[in-house]
């Protein structure tokens, strides 16, 4: 009878851990979906420039959170690996997306000029631009449609994301509960 409940739970575990990796991508998505909306939209104001960067923060919490309630509030290096990995994925996309609708902004604006790019802008054009402030191509005008140089608070909030992701599933360490 012991190894039937013990198999059972060895269930019921792994199956937490696929519903906490779905409720993580959901988290992470969702905090994705607010970050990428803020930044296309409020990103343009110089005044919210910076408040919209810190929104990124919502992935890795959103992740995080999502992987604890997902996996029935079970706790981990597992569920932490879960949300750092989702964390890193929503943060890489959603700013490759913001980034491809500076692009498209730019490009109409030029093709109303006349004017076209000189070369194919890459994935790793838009990741350097969006997140290191870096110009591989001339996209001064998205980095100023994206609120200014957003790229020390841009990597200052993927660092704290990270860190939620890192810390919110911690597993809890029985001498500090006190």
């Amino acid at each position: 009878m012991a190894v039937t409940e013990l198999r059972l739970s060895g269930d019921a575990t792994r199956w937490s851990y696929h519903r906490g990796i779905i409720v993580a991508l959901l988290g992470g998505v969702g905090g994705g979906l607010i970050w990428f909306l803020a930044k296309v939209f409020l990103g343009q104001s110089a005044l919210l420039g910076g408040y919209v960067a810190a929104l990124s923060v919502l992935v890795g919490v959103g992740a995080a959170y999502g992987a604890l309630l997902g996996s029935d509030r079970r706790r981990g290096i597992k569920l932490q690996i879960i949300a750092v990995t989702v964390t890193l994925a929503c943060l890489i996309i959603f700013q490759d997306l913001v980034m491809q609708v500076h692009v498209v902004r730019l490009e109409q604006a030029l093709a109303d000029q006349g004017l076209r790019f000189a070369q194919e802008i890459t994935f790793a054009d838009r990741f350097a631009e969006g997140f290191f402030g870096t110009n591989f191509v001339d996209l001064s005008k998205v980095a100023e449609e994206s609120g200014g140089a957003t790229a020390v608070p841009g990597l200052i909030f993927w660092v704290i994301a990270l860190v939620y992701s890192i810390a919110l599933p911690r597993p809890y360490k029985y001498g500090d509960m006190d």
